[in-house]
């Protein structure tokens, strides 16, 4: 929980860091002297008036729940690569049954491809090839 309030709160620092230096540079690109206007930030919700405050604490929660999901969804997507990875290197490298077959499975299909071939070839991988299954004679 600590880790999403320090999100939020570097967020709201950010935006107050660049408001500030944007307010700033507003006032002092006008000559000395000159009055400067300044305003308040009237903010609408579906055309009601609110708080402005209440708008950015709310929109930090958002922003550090999609931030969260952002790194969980990239995270699980680099591993993924990995496994996928993998799995084409030891079809490639391995002696294994229909080998060429395993490789287009692997390269069309991704991730699903790779899933398949280690439930189906590696896991039970001795190191030699096997043998096609023989008929029986009649």
């Amino acid at each position: 929980m600590n880790d999403h309030k320090t999100l939020t709160a570097i967020g709201l620092a950010i935006i107050l860091l660049f408001t500030g230096c944007v307010a700033a540079l507003a006032q002092t690109s006008y000559p000395a002297g000159t009055p400067v206007a300044t305003s308040t930030a009237n903010c609408t919700v579906n055309g009601q008036p609110v708080p402005c405050d209440k708008i950015l604490g709310e929109a930090g929660t958002f922003l550090g729940v999609g931030l969260g999901l952002l790194i969980l969804f990239t995270a699980i997507g680099i591993l993924a690569f990995i496994f996928w990875l993998f799995m084409l290197i030891h079809a490639i490298s391995k002696p294994i049954h229909d080998k060429a077959l395993w490789i287009i499975i692997i390269l069309l299909f991704n991730i699903i491809g790779a899933i398949v071939y280690y439930f189906a070839v590696k896991r039970h991988f001795t190191g030699a090839p096997s043998a096609p299954a023989a008929t029986p004679a009649n």
